[in-house]
């Protein structure tokens, strides 16, 4: 009888935990496969910027001046809706890699951006206060992308068309020197700066050169790095962020101490 209740229990057993086990299995299958692919999004991303940009060329210099507000920001508007299938597939993506992540996201909040600039406009009177939202707004979504598409272009080789490029580029460059010095680390030693610039681009966080100097582009990739791994935001060099950064390398088995070893 005992040995009888013995294998009633162990059967009881693996009816009970079987199938917790197959679809634990299955859910580590499934949030691998929710990493989207980073090939595909540049090949997606570069599709919808040539059919945007496509849109955006089929009228001459002269006929969008001539155009009224409306006319304009209609046109506007069907220029970005040439990117909603781009923004509705990868408003929720994720990737293995953060920075491509956050670049995503951005991009995709551009897109909303514009297009909240003009749908809001367009519902609305044609007032003073409406033009200026709407400039703000759409401005906004249109340096988001900006950013995107430059750094896509410099540091993943994303071979986006000239049109509209250059212009980008020299209003990212524009706004940059807009802003006031940055000075949060100016104690930092320079060999430490170092450190962190090239753990940020072991990681994936580009941050330019790794040249000891923490100036803004360093301390917007330190940023970019604490949002992406829920740290809290405030670009600041210390130890804790460098623990982090090594952490996050091992996570990726990535060998940091020949990184750092390296530096010249």
């Amino acid at each position: 009888m005992k040995k009888y209740s013995f294998i009633i229990v162990i059967i009881l057993i693996c009816i009970l935990f079987t199938p917790f086990s197959y679809v634990h299995a299955k859910d580590k299958d499934s949030l691998k496969s929710d990493f989207m692919s980073e090939e595909e999004f540049f090949t997606d991303l570069l599709d919808s910027y040539s059919a945007r940009s496509k849109i955006a060329t089929k009228y001459t210099k002269a006929e969008i001046q001539s155009m009224s507000n409306k006319e304009h920001v209609e046109f506007i508007l069907e220029c970005v809706n040439a990117e909603n299938e781009l923004k509705e597939k990868y408003e929720n993506a994720k990737f293995d890699d953060l920075n491509i992540q956050y670049l995503c996201h951005q991009y995709v909040n551009g897109i909303a951006k514009q297009q909240e600039a003009c749908e809001t406009y367009l519902a609305g009177d044609d007032t003073i206060d409406a033009r200026a939202n709407y400039t703000d707004l759409n401005n906004s979504g249109y340096l988001n992308r900006a950013y995107v598409i430059v750094e896509l272009n410099d540091y993943y080789d994303v071979p986006f068309p000239d049109v509209g490029l250059k212009t980008m580029r020299n209003d990212v460059q524009q706004l940059e020197k807009l802003n006031e010095a940055e000075k949060r680390n100016k104690d930092v030693p320079k060999r430490t700066v170092k450190e962190v610039q090239t753990l940020l681009h072991l990681i994936g966080f580009r941050c330019w050169n790794i040249d000891g100097s923490a100036g803004k582009k360093t301390v917007k990739a330190i940023k970019r790095f604490q949002e992406m791994y829920g740290y809290e935001v405030d670009g600041m060099i210390t130890d804790d962020l460098i623990e982090q950064l090594k952490k996050a390398a091992e996570d990726k088995a990535l060998d940091w101490e020949t990184a750092i070893n390296n530096i010249q």
